[in-house]
């Protein structure tokens, strides 16, 4: 009978040692897991036709070097979509010019869905909408710091105004600035035309410790105009920082 006990313990302790070491294994952060990306995108959007469309909206910037735009660039002149992007000087620094002869919106279809669930009615709501999209992602190479990126990450440029948002929690780590900036915006189209211009840069941090962990900061500016436009015109602008997770303390910069 001793003899079975001992062997009955044996057997719970070789299955307990099992168990931690699959749990550890599990749970562990894996440091070649890690990836670290930036992506930046534009997305315009019209319901009437615009003529000679030009938009000039900040871009990343990290000191004096810009960030991600010359992807944007080459991708714009691979697609040869009738969409033009350049790098220009203005009074207010380099920004990034989008152009083209004209942007004509086409008819699309979305199907209807009942109230407060994905079930299809059966039925299809048809609108006059026009899409362009710029987004660049890239490898960062190196960790972000998403906590504290207006000192270490790019950011979209042309800034004024930062002030603290007074919605973020005192323990957390998330921080969030609230700013003024500019966009540009010169086209003819009728009075009506609903027109939005939304720019947005975002760095992230993924990684697998028992399951998927990431990290953020984000900032995202825009606006919308009705009718036609020829000239600058202020937009506000959200930058959080510390977004999503503490990193693993054997990161970088945990």
């Amino acid at each position: 009978m001793g003899k079975l006990l001992k062997i009955a313990l044996g057997i719970l302790l070789l299955a307990g040692v099992a168990a931690f070491v699959l749990f550890f294994a599990f749970t562990r952060y894996d440091e070649s897991s890690l990836t670290s990306n930036y992506n930046f995108g534009i997305a315009l959007t019209t319901d009437s036709k615009l003529e000679n469309p030009i938009f000039i909206v900040p871009m990343p910037v990290l000191g004096n070097e810009t960030m991600l735009v010359d992807v944007a660039i080459k991708e714009s002149e691979a697609k040869s979509d009738g969409w033009n992007l350049n790098i220009i000087e203005t009074e207010f620094g380099k920004m990034l010019r989008i152009s083209a002869k004209e942007f004509v919106p086409e008819v699309q279809e979305e199907v209807e869905l009942q109230p407060g669930s994905d079930i299809p009615t059966g039925n299809s709501i048809s609108f006059v909408r026009g899409y362009k999209d710029v987004s660049v992602s890239m490898a960062s190479g190196h960790t972000i710091d998403t906590i504290n990126a207006t000192e270490n990450e790019p950011l979209l440029s042309q800034k004024f105004n930062l002030t603290p948002a007074h919605n973020d929690k005192e323990a957390s780590s998330r921080k969030t600035l609230n700013y003024d900036s500019l966009i540009y915006a010169d086209y003819k189209s009728s009075p009506n035309a609903t027109v939005e211009v939304f720019v947005e840069l975002s760095g992230r941090n993924e990684w697998w410790a028992g399951g998927s962990g990431f990290n953020i900061y984000h900032e995202r500016m825009g606006t919308t105009f009705t009718g036609e436009k020829h000239g600058w015109f202020s937009v506000i602008g959200e930058l959080a920082q510390g977004d999503g997770m503490n990193l693993p303390a054997s990161s970088p910069l945990s």
